[in-house]
C-alpha cells in the first residue's frame, strides 16, 4: 500500500510479527483513514495456526501492527469489502462452520463486527432463515461506499 501523504509503501500482508506472506494476497479492502485493510490470502502464516489449503480473509490494522484471520474454516472466504470506519468486513464464503445457522452447504455473505469478533449471515431469505442459492457479493470495487455499507448493521 502507498501512503501519497507521507510518501511510503508499506506491505499489508504480512504476519503480526512481520514476517511476509507465504502465498499471494489479493483484493485488498481500505478504510477511509487507511489504518485497516482487509485482503484475501492463501497465506498460512499470517496469524495463527490454518491447517487448510483455503483462502481466507484477513484484516491488518496498520496502526499496531496486528493482522487478524476472519476466515480459517473448511472451504474458501473472499472478496473483503470493509467499511469506512474500518469495524465491519463483509465477504462471501462457502465455509458451513463460521456460524451455526449456516446449514444450506451453498456460498453465503457474512458480515463481522470488529468491536464484538461476531459474525452475522447478511444473505438470508426474506424469513431470515438459510437462502437457499449461491450468494455473492455484488460490488464494482473491493471498497464499500457510506451509501453501499448504510444498511449493514453497528456493530
Amino acid at each position: 500500500m502507498y501512503d501519497r501523504q507521507n510518501n511510503v509503501s508499506d506491505l499489508v500482508d504480512v504476519a503480526t510479527g512481520g514476517a511476509a506472506a507465504n502465498a499471494s494476497s489479493s483484493w485488498p479492502s481500505i478504510s477511509d483513514d487507511g489504518r485497516y485493510v482487509a485482503f484475501q490470502s492463501g497465506a498460512t502464516n499470517l496469524a495463527g495456526t490454518d491447517l487448510d489449503v483455503y483462502r481466507d480473509v484477513f484484516v491488518r490494522d496498520r496502526q499496531l501492527g496486528v493482522t487478524t484471520r476472519l476466515s480459517n474454516r473448511n472451504f474458501e472466504s473472499e472478496m473483503p469489502a470493509i467499511s469506512g470506519d474500518g469495524q465491519r468486513v463483509v465477504f462471501h464464503t462457502r465455509a458451513n462452520n463460521i456460524l451455526a445457522s449456516d446449514t444450506n452447504g451453498l456460498q453465503d455473505v457474512v458480515l463481522w463486527h470488529m468491536s464484538s469478533g461476531v459474525y452475522q449471515l447478511v444473505s438470508h431469505n426474506s424469513a431470515g432463515g438459510v437462502s437457499n442459492g449461491i450468494s455473492w457479493i455484488s460490488t464494482s470495487s473491493s471498497r464499500c461506499s457510506t451509501t453501499s455499507c448504510a444498511g449493514w448493521p453497528a456493530g
